[in-house]
Parts: C-alpha cells; sequence; structure tokens
C-alpha cells in the first residue's frame, strides 16, 4: 500500500485556515484513536496534556476544562442546586471538590515533564530536582527539545518508567544516546535535526520502542540495527541523505520526503505505507 501525501496539499489547508473569519467557528475532525474531551470537543492527547478522570464514570477531560466545570457556583441566583455539583457528562454527583482536582493537575504536571527551551542548565537543574524529590519513576513523558544538549546526565536512567522522550534540535552525542539506551521502557523516541551521523549498537536494548524519529539528521547510510528493534513500526526518517532504505522489515509506517520515494527498497515498498511529514 502506497500513500503519498504532498507538501502541496499541506499548504492548501494553511491557506484555508488562514482565510477564515474570525466568528467562523472550525469544523473539529477526530483524530483515529483520540478521545474528545467531553466539554471542549477537542481530541486529547496524553502527550504533554494535562487530563483528569471523574471517579463516578471514568471519563477523561482536559483538567483545565474540569476545573473551571468545577469552580462554577455551587448554587444559583434562586439558590437552586448548581449543574458544577455533577459530572458534565453522566450527570452524576462527581464527589469531588476543586482542590482535588487541581491535586489531580499536580500529579498529571509531573508525569508529563515539558523542559523544552529553557537551557542546557537549567535541564539539568530540573532533571536533578526530580531524581532529588525520588519521583524519577513517575515521569511518563519527558520533553527536552530545542535546549542545544550535547550529553545528557547518567542519572537518567532513573526514569525507568520513561515510555515518551522528545529531544528534537538538540546537539546529542553518541554517549547521550547511550544513556538513552538504558530507558528500556521507551515506546517513542524523537531524535530530530541533531546532526546524527549514526546510532550506537545499544539501541537495540530499547526492545519496546515502536516510534521512532530520526527525520533531518546527517546519515549516509541507513543505520542495520533499526532492524533489531522488533516492535518498531512507525519510522519517521525524512531530511536524510541514504542511498538505499531497507532492511526493517517490522517497519508498517515509513515517514519521508517524496523525493526519496526512489530510494525505498522493493520490499520495503510493498510491505509499507509510505508517506511524507514530520513527527
Amino acid at each position: 500500500m502506497l500513500i503519498i501525501l504532498s507538501c502541496a496539499s499541506t499548504a492548501m489547508a494553511m491557506d484555508f485556515w488562514d482565510d477564515l473569519e474570525e466568528d467562523t467557528f472550525p469544523v473539529l475532525f477526530e483524530l483515529p484513536g483520540e478521545e474528545q474531551c467531553p466539554l471542549c470537543y477537542f481530541n486529547m492527547s496524553s502527550d504533554f496534556e494535562d487530563l483528569t478522570t471523574l471517579p463516578c464514570c471514568s471519563k477523561t477531560f482536559h483538567t483545565e476544562c474540569i476545573q473551571e466545570w468545577a469552580n462554577q457556583p455551587r448554587r444559583d441566583e434562586y439558590g437552586r442546586e448548581s449543574s458544577a455539583n455533577n459530572c458534565p457528562y453522566c450527570r452524576e454527583p462527581h464527589g469531588i471538590e476543586a482542590e482535588i482536582i487541581e491535586e489531580a493537575q499536580l500529579a498529571q504536571a509531573l508525569t508529563c515533564v515539558d523542559l523544552r527551551s529553557i537551557g542546557a542548565d537549567q535541564v539539568r537543574r530540573e532533571l536533578q530536582s526530580i531524581i532529588t524529590a525520588e519521583r524519577s519513576e513517575e515521569v511518563l513523558f519527558l520533553a527536552l527539545d530545542n535546549n542545544q544538549l550535547e550529553d545528557l546526565p547518567e542519572e537518567l536512567s532513573l526514569f525507568e518508567n520513561l515510555k515518551e522522550l522528545s529531544c528534537n534540535n538538540n546537539y546529542l552525542t553518541q554517549d547521550a544516546i547511550e544513556t538513552i539506551c538504558q530507558l528500556v521502557s521507551l515506546e517513542t523516541l524523537a531524535l530530530g535535526n541533531n546532526n546524527l551521523e549514526s546510532l550506537p549498537a545499544e539501541i537495540g536494548c530499547l526492545e519496546n520502542l515502536n516510534k521512532l524519529s530520526l527525520a533531518n539528521n546527517q546519515f549516509t547510510e541507513f543505520p542495520d540495527v533499526l532492524g533489531r528493534l522488533a516492535l518498531l513500526s512507525t519510522l519517521f526518517f525524512e531530511g536524510n541523505s541514504v542511498d538505499l532504505i531497507s532492511g526493517i522489515d517490522q517497519v508498517r509506517t515509513l515517514w519521508i520526503y517524496d523525493e526519496q520515494m526512489n530510494q525505498v527498497s522493493e520490499e520495503l515498498r510493498e510491505a509499507v505505507c509510505i508517506t511524507s511529514g514530520g513527527f
């Protein structure tokens, strides 16, 4: 199966949204596999978003949305009980106070740690503070993009439950990549735009990795070590100058530039969905 999404179609879509009047309400498109918040109707993603699940019906909301709902006056001007006492989805009493929601927001904030664009020194301080507080095992999602990082503290291995790590737009060395390879629970890893020319053999230790971005690096040969990642199903590899993309039979979605189409082996071309885009 071959699917190509050209840059032209993306540009047309951007022009469409730019031409919308300010009072025009856009149509919301539900993305596959993503649930919508029952209050704002926008898709919810666990990637660096604050979410809260209510105990009455186990329905999940954006924390900001449900907190605003819960902070409404408990009674209206006639003394009648307000709907803020009830879950906006199932209409049953949610049984929680706004303070509890704030605590959930704090817990979620630690689960999803966003350290983008704060500088290498501040990143090290923030990571060390989490380690010192002995809360590294709580972190599931970590963003370190745009920090001019060259290396990573060895203590990063203490984040042993980390599922997603984003390190785009840095200058990571081979030693830094080897440190990342100790995070064996990783499922998603973004290493775009790091001037990488190769990958260490230790990358094969990431046995749970299923999504990987190596976009816009300096690869001139396709890293054969990726064939050791048995669960890898999606690979972002656009922006690299390679002669041939092959040897990753398990990959089901390969993201490349349209002009790289001819660099995909025939075997891989028949097995994967090839498209263009970014991480």
